[in-house]
Formats: C-alpha cells, structure tokens, sequence
C-alpha cells in the first residue's frame, strides 16, 4: 500500500489552476482566490489519472537515484568495508549500524538517503572522539574544554587554545589506531600548540608508530576528506 498524498492548496491572484509536486508524498494546487473547496476536490477526481502516473514516474525516478548512491555493497567504517544494503520499506529512510552489517531501510530521495548516514556518521564520530579523548586526556593530565565534530574540508583536526578539540567526521572511516593517532596528535596540542620537536616527542610518547599513522591520513586525505 502507497502512502497516501497530502494536498497542499494555496490561493493566488490567478485564473487557471497549477498541479505542482512538492514530494511523491506532497502535491500542491494552486488555485484563483475564492476557489471553493467543492472545486478543488473535483480538480483532484479530474486529474487522478495525471496525479498516478506523474507520481509513479516521480518515484520511480527517485529509486534510481537512490540505487545509484547505494550503488556500494559495503560502506567504510573505522578502517573496515562493513557489508551494507538497503531494503525498501513504506515508511522514511532509517539507518541501522548493525554488528555484522548496516541497513538502510525505507524510501526517499537518495540525498535524504546521504543525509541521513551522514547525520548517524557524525554522531558516531562524536562518541568516538569523546572516548578517545577522556583516555588520552587523562593520560597527559590536560583539561579539554570541548570536542566537536565538524566537516573541514581541509583539516583532519584542530585545537585552540581555549582547550576546545575539533575533529572531522570523516575520520571515522579510518582504522581505530589512525583516529587514535588523530587524538593523541590533537591533545598534545594542549601541551605543546606548535609543531616543534618536543611536541612530536610528546606525540611519539603516547603514539610510537605516529608516522605510519600520519603518512596514512597524507595518503587518503583526497579519498575522504569532503
């Protein structure tokens, strides 16, 4: 069973009537000021036949697109390609990160698909960072103000100097140790905020193998970053 379509009227200085789709869900009539509603209901009866067809062409445009973004039968999550499929359902996307697979299920455009998984990436990518910042945090004896996640598209992280650490959320494709070397790198900052020797000894304390890491993320950064 289809969802049904909720028609939205709106009366305009006008003399012939416009059908115009907001959604395949929504349909908006814009109709001559004073129309009563008797009209618009026979417009609906009148044009049911337009109203189907140009729907089903609507979605089944929009099932395409959203093939073609889910064209991938994994997705990359914390340096693994998790097994991925979508399951079409009536109802509006949901996303669930299972144990041994993720599952879109649902129905839309494949940019509310997009958006969705970003929205569960980023707040994935939160509770990582936050974890991973308590540990090492504590291990420098420093005090973190904020974590954030944001979506730079030029920087992997970044720490200012009210204590505030900012992580990109694509980040979270990377394996756990990469993101962990984000961390460490980010929270020495709050020791050392430059580049100089000492701050890379001070990341090589906590991070031995930071240069494998590093040579990672130089190496993946056009893959990943937005």
């Amino acid at each position: 069973m289809e969802k049904a379509i909720v028609i939205q009227v709106e009366y305009r200085k006008r003399r012939s009537f416009e059908l115009k789709w907001i959604n395949p869900h929504e349909l908006r009539v814009r109709a001559p000021l004073g129309t009563s509603k008797k009209v618009i209901d026979q417009l609906i009866r009148d044009k049911d036949s337009w109203i189907q067809r140009s729907r089903k062409q609507i979605l089944l445009r929009e099932l395409e697109q959203v093939k073609n973004y889910l064209k991938s039968d994994t997705i990359q999550f914390m340096g693994e390609a998790v097994p991925f499929h979508w399951e079409k359902a009536l109802h509006p996307f949901r996303f669930h990160m299972g144990e041994e697979a993720f599952v879109l299920t649902g129905e839309g455009a494949s940019d509310e698909a997009q958006a969705l998984i970003e929205q569960v990436y980023r707040d994935q990518a939160k509770r990582i960072f936050k974890t991973r910042v308590a540990v090492f945090a504590q291990q420098l004896g420093v005090h973190v103000n904020q974590v954030r996640v944001k979506s730079q598209k030029t920087r992997w992280g970044s720490c200012s100097s009210k204590g505030n650490l900012n992580f990109n959320w694509h980040a979270i494709i990377a394996p756990p140790e990469v993101v962990d070397y984000l961390v460490v790198h980010e929270c020495c900052h709050l020791v050392q905020m430059n580049h100089s020797k000492e701050f890379w000894a001070l990341v090589e304390t906590l991070c031995p193998n930071y240069r494998k890491y590093r040579k990672w993320l130089k190496n993946h950064d056009t893959q990943i970053l937005p």
